[in-house]
């Protein structure tokens, strides 16, 4: 019986945990996926301070690969703040869908050894 009350309150942390974590990851839903880069160009004008090593820049870039296809987009500079933390929180929402997957298994398998161990116990009871 000890064995059944442990594993109903695994059972319970985990649902806990699930739960907050669901809440976690709804509080990102605003997002952007890609990588957010700054990058320094050239113009190749041959009286410009670039041909001397002094490139133009920083240029803010946003580039995406989706489907095979790359995208960039640059960014003005006052975007580059916002733009970063929209990446930031795709990336924490990843995380977090793979810590929510493995702990749904987890879960799973709780339920399954609670099963099993009810079952044995309902056997115990009956006197089978």
């Amino acid at each position: 019986m000890t064995d059944l009350v442990q594993l109903e309150q695994g059972i319970r942390d985990r649902l806990i945990e699930h739960e907050s974590l669901v809440d976690a990851l709804l509080q990102e839903r605003e997002q952007i996926r890609g990588s957010l880069f700054s990058r320094f160009a050239a113009c190749g004008k041959s009286n410009c301070a670039c041909a001397q090593g002094e490139k133009h820049g920083p240029y803010y870039v946003l580039s995406n690969r989706s489907g095979g296809e790359g995208t960039f987009i640059y960014l003005k500079e006052d975007q580059v703040g916002r733009v970063r933390e929209l990446v930031n929180r795709h990336r924490r929402f990843r995380k977090g869908l793979k810590r929510l997957k493995g702990l749904s298994t987890r879960l799973h398998a709780l339920f399954e050894k609670y099963e099993s161990s009810a079952t044995l116990a309902g056997f115990r009871q009956a006197g089978i």
